[in-house]
């Protein structure tokens, strides 16, 4: 899909006829021309141009560490994944909500912070964003 069509107005009269127990109905020209608003839908918007968040390397495996949450402006519904920075698999993004998670070991002493790309899109097809996360690895405490 190249272009979605964001806003779209229909105007249109319905005309029904019959007698007895035979009943048809017609459609009638619209009451008004048909107005469709085409254009780029406007991306997913997150709610900070980038996000910073702290972990101790001792964290549990599945413990959230922060969340990088966006909206649609038209109302959909918006999808997240991890684009950049997750080689190691060592974090996961809520497919549904932002929320970053862990799923690996950490070692502050061997990587002390980690850079990566989110990406919001609508669930429909339409437009994405993306920001970044940086997260720091503290020594356990």
């Amino acid at each position: 899909m190249d272009e979605l069509i964001c806003a779209t107005g229909y105007q249109v009269r319905v005309r029904a006829r019959g007698s007895g127990t035979s009943y048809a109905a017609n459609w009638s020209e619209p009451s008004a021309p048909l107005t469709v608003t085409t254009g780029a839908c406007p991306p997913p918007a997150f709610g900070e141009t980038s996000y910073d968040f702290t972990v101790a390397e001792d964290a549990a495996i599945s413990a959230t560490i922060g969340t990088a949450a966006a909206t649609d402006p038209e109302g959909g519904t918006v999808v997240y994944d991890i684009r950049a920075g997750n080689d190691s698999l060592t974090f996961a993004v809520h497919a549904l909500t932002g929320a970053v998670v862990l799923g690996g070991r950490l070692n502050a002493d061997t990587t002390p912070s980690y850079t990566l790309t989110i990406r919001a899109a609508v669930l429909e097809g339409g437009p994405s964003a993306t920001t970044t996360v940086t997260i720091t690895v503290t020594s356990a405490g």
